[in-house]
This record gives C-alpha cells, structure tokens and sequence, in this order.
C-alpha cells in the first residue's frame, strides 16, 4: 500500500490522529483551550466557527447564521456560520469565542462545547488554502436581535445562497445537532 503523503512530521501526523481520536471516543466533543493550542500545531490557520442554536416549542430547531461581508470576494453576500480566523495564539479557547462574536453578531458568547470533528478544507473550497474549521456550539451573552444581516434559519431549510462548506457541514452534521440539543434540553449535557 502506498503511504500517503502530509505536510506533517510522523509526530505530528501520529499527534493529530490522537486528538481526532479523543474527540471521537468523546462523543464528538472537544474541551477547550488545550485541544485548540494542539491544532495550532497543525494548521497555520484556522476559523472558530459559532454554532448558535434556538428550539422553539413545536418548530425545528433553527441555526443563526449571517451575510459575510469579510474580505474573501468569493463568500461576499452569502449566509454563513458566523466566526473567523483564530489570529493570536495567545488567546484562550473562550478569549476567541468572545471576540469573534462580538465581531460577528455583536454580542459576547460562551462556548459550550465542539460538535464534530473538525473540519480540514479541502485544496480549492477555499480562497486562502486549506483552513481548519473548528464548531462550536454557543450561549450568547443577551438577546440577539435578527435582521437583515442575522438570522436564524430551519436547520434542515438553510438558505440557497449560502457559504457552500457551511451549507454542506449542516447538512452532515444536522441530525448531531439535534441530537445535541434533544441531550441538552433533557440535562444530559
């Protein structure tokens, strides 16, 4: 069998498969700071991705996504989970969950937990290369107030014009988050 090729060492390569290990046997869980400075060993880049969630009685549980307008021509005007870049290494997990949020929909959020495994894109989803996406399930911090910038959305009815990768990832990971949900309104998370 041919051996794939990476841009990792074997110890890296090995560290990573450990971690995605971990979060797997977590129940597609992963904790905090520690786990992110591990992935910062792995990817020059990656976004913290901000899954805000709302269940109304007798409705579908519904996701907050937003109109990008960053600077990536390609995703302009398009719904997307909000978040961004993790741009200072310095920074604690909920330090970036903070201030992404506040960027993004204008109030601080929580992180409560990540939902999956993260997310490597792959060569030409994305105009910078190869970020790594990391979701995470959040509490803002007050009440959110929708727009035309800010809305949430049915998670199984998301909108046609919307970041491709984030409109995929949903439809993957639609049934987890519900699932999710369903634990956390029952006190099991």
């Amino acid at each position: 069998m041919e051996k794939r090729k990476s841009s990792c060492t074997e110890a890296e390569d090995s560290e990573f498969r450990r971690i995605l290990g971990k979060i797997e046997k977590d129940g597609g869980y992963f904790r905090t700071t520690e786990t992110l400075h591990a992935f910062n060993r792995f990817s020059s880049r990656w976004a913290l991705e901000i899954v805000i969630t709302r269940h109304l009685i007798k409705r579908q549980p519904e996701i907050l996504l937003t109109i990008y307008s960053g600077g990536e021509e390609t995703f302009k005007g398009r719904w997307h989970i909000p978040g961004g870049y993790y741009l200072d290494q310095d920074n604690s997990y909920e330090e970036v969950v903070w201030r992404k949020s506040e960027e993004e929909i204008g109030l601080r959020a929580r992180a409560i937990d990540g939902i999956g495994l993260p997310y490597f894109w792959k060569r030409g989803e994305h105009p910078n290369g190869r970020p790594l996406s990391i979701f995470t399930f959040c509490q803002p911090i007050g009440l959110i107030k929708e727009n035309e910038q800010l809305k949430f959305f049915p998670i199984f009815k998301l909108p046609d014009k919307m970041v491709a990768i984030h409109k995929r990832w949903l439809e993957k990971n639609g049934p987890l988050i519900v699932s999710k949900l369903e634990q956390a309104k029952n006190g099991c998370l």
